[in-house]
């Protein structure tokens, strides 16, 4: 036998050892449901905090990045709860606390539990308001009109009769101008939101004013509205009004029509 020929049958043996070490991790890491992971630098991994419709990324460095979703879908965090472990891609960051990065790959490792997020990461992210304080259901209850409005003492003025407001139920928008608009700005708006008596009930519809930024959840049947500053309770004559204005519009498949005849 030539030394050509032993080196390529030394070769093929290595090789096939190789593959057969390869399959053998595989079925190894199948049999004890590990994923098998693909790696390198933009790959990391780490715990999720889930906040609404956005997700915040805790790395194995315990650094909070705050995730937006470029998938074609747009779904890309659909089922994460806050302590699942992942492993997602991104190869910048952009400046800022926390820092923000696209990506459009997400995979599950385990699921979690808030309880996994490191406590100092909490405190830094609650410090600067982003993380909300966990509250217990019971905080939903019970749910009564105020009997004096819970307004602010200096109420914002200067709204004219073309003010431009929508409500958004269900995924049906209706957008609405004048009297109607007018009242539901000034309600809206000029609430003392408390950013501590935030709840856990959904709310029943969101509406937007072209006087304010942002959106407001609101719930008639338990009387609050609330926004990114916080949640306020409505008296018995809003909620009132609130409904008039509803009931003014065409939403189609509004569930609480029924309750407002």
């Amino acid at each position: 036998m030539t030394a050509k020929r032993k080196w390529m049958i030394a070769l093929s043996v290595g090789l096939l050892l190789l593959a057969l070490g390869g399959l053998i991790f595989g079925l190894h890491a199948m049999e004890n449901h590990e994923p098998i992971l693909p790696t390198g630098e933009n790959y990391h991994t780490g715990r999720v905090i889930v906040k609404g419709n956005g997700v915040l990324f805790v790395d194995e460095h315990n650094s909070p990045v705050v995730l937006h979703d470029a998938s074609v879908g747009g779904n890309l965090f659909a089922g994460l709860n806050t302590g699942d472990k992942v492993q997602v891609y991104y190869e910048f960051v952009m400046e800022s606390y926390p820092a923000q990065a696209y990506t459009d790959y997400c995979r599950l490792i385990e699921r979690g539990t808030p309880e996994d997020i490191p406590a100092e990461t909490q405190q830094q992210l609650a410090s600067i308001g982003w993380l909300a304080e966990e509250r217990t259901a019971t905080d939903c209850t019970p749910h009564t009109p105020v009997a004096t409005p819970q307004t602010v003492d200096d109420p914002v003025i200067g709204y004219c009769g073309n003010t431009r407001a929508s409500l958004t139920v269900t995924g049906e928008t209706v957008t609405f101008y004048y009297g109607d608009a007018v009242t539901l700005t000034d309600i809206l708006i000029n609430l003392a939101y408390d950013p501590a008596a935030v709840c856990r009930c959904e709310a029943e519809f969101t509406a937007d004013t072209e006087m304010a930024a942002g959106t407001f959840e609101v719930n008639l049947s338990k009387a609050f509205a609330r926004c990114d500053a916080g949640q306020a309770a409505l008296t018995a004559e809003q909620v009132q009004a609130l409904q008039e204005i509803v009931k003014n519009q065409t939403l189609c498949g509004y569930p609480l029509k029924a309750e407002f005849k």
